[in-house]
């Protein structure tokens, strides 16, 4: 994997960069598209937690008696 892919960095003055300084950015990266991956799940899942959360006896088969109170006049 290529982690300086689609970095504007000329491989010359990558090439003369400190190695140290070289594996900072890379970690940098890395954990940056670790973030980027994390985020997108995370995502995903509050999108299914607002599903679950907005369901109701309207609009599933859910009780009537299942029916939470919602600013604070009940629901059903």
């Amino acid at each position: 994997m290529n982690l300086l892919a689609g970095i504007p960095i000329i491989e010359g003055e990558w090439n003369i960069t400190p190695l140290s300084v070289q594996a900072v950015v890379q970690a940098l990266l890395k954990e940056n598209q670790f973030m980027k991956q994390r985020l997108a799940r995370l995502q995903v899942e509050m999108e299914k937690l607002k599903e679950q959360v907005n369901k109701n006896s309207q609009n599933s088969s859910k009780p009537p008696s299942s029916d939470m109170f919602q600013s604070g006049v009940f629901t059903s």
